[in-house]
């Protein structure tokens, strides 16, 4: 499995952990966001001893309101916000226009196509 860095995999572990998913396709949809929120550039925009949440974390950051705590869009970058709507898609279907996503980038590529790859595992022989 691809990670960014041994902090990504560190991160994911903890989330995974947090919300007591023990085996990898045990639920891909949340699996995804989770992976994504793990990449340490966007894990950096929650404070996850505040924010809490049983649905898609990548959400709160898209759809931020005032008095939300424990979250900060405001450290998304240009690079990261696509990436964090793409997840978000992968997790309900939210509409997404995947030219935005910085394909040039290839660590950001990898982690989306990871991403992509989880989501799917159960659906598709193709991602095995």
């Amino acid at each position: 499995m691809y990670f960014s860095s041994d902090e990504h995999e560190r991160n994911f572990q903890k989330l995974l952990e947090e919300r007591e998913i023990n085996e990898i396709g045990q639920t891909p949809d949340y699996e995804t966001v989770l992976y994504i929120a793990a990449y340490p550039e966007i894990y950096k925009c929650f404070d996850w001893n505040i924010y809490k949440t049983e649905f898609s974390p990548l959400a709160a950051l898209i759809f931020y309101e005032d008095g939300m705590q424990g979250v900060n869009p405001g450290a998304l970058t240009g690079s990261t916000l696509p990436l964090v709507k793409a997840g978000q898609s992968l997790f309900n279907g939210y509409k997404v226009d995947l030219s935005d996503l910085p394909l040039y980038n290839e660590e950001l590529f990898e982690v989306f196509f990871q991403a992509c790859k989880l989501r799917w595992k159960k659906e598709s022989p193709i991602t095995n």
